[in-house]
C-alpha cells in the first residue's frame, strides 16, 4: 500500500513539472473580409490587472500574416490593429494575465464609409 502511494505522488510531481509553461490563447472565427470590399481588425480591452499580450493575424492555413507584441496592457487599456491583407481571423496569445478578462474580437469595417459591419468574439 506504501508503494503505491509514493508512486502516485513521484508521478503527479513528475507530470507536474513536465509540463511546459504556454501561453492560453484565445481565437476568432475565420472570416475573409475581402468578400464586403472590408478590412479586418484584431482588437481587445484588458478589463483586469496589467497583462502581456501577442496579437496574430492568421490565414486560412493558419499561417502568420502579421504580428504585434508581446506588449504589456495595463488595466482598462485597448488595442485595435489591422493586419495584413489576407488575414482571416485573430488570434490573442495573453503572455501573462487572465484570459478570463480580456474582451477580444475580430471587426470587419468597410473601407468605404468606415462603419463596423459585424464583430466576431474571440474564444
Amino acid at each position: 500500500m506504501r508503494v503505491w502511494g509514493f508512486t502516485f505522488v513521484a508521478a503527479a510531481v513528475a507530470l507536474a513539472l513536465s509540463a511546459p509553461a504556454q501561453a492560453k490563447s484565445l481565437r476568432t472565427a475565420p472570416a475573409s473580409a475581402a468578400f464586403a470590399n472590408a478590412s479586418l481588425w484584431c482588437e481587445f480591452v484588458n478589463t483586469g490587472p496589467t497583462a502581456v499580450i501577442t496579437l496574430e493575424a492568421r490565414n486560412y492555413l493558419g499561417a502568420i500574416v502579421g504580428s504585434v507584441g508581446p506588449t504589456q496592457y495595463l488595466t482598462g487599456e485597448t488595442r485595435s490593429w489591422a493586419p495584413n491583407a489576407g488575414a482571416v481571423y485573430c488570434k490573442f496569445d495573453i503572455v501573462a494575465g487572465s484570459p478570463k478578462r480580456i474582451r477580444a474580437q475580430a471587426a470587419y469595417h468597410d473601407m468605404v464609409t468606415g462603419y463596423q459591419m459585424i464583430a466576431i468574439p474571440a474564444r
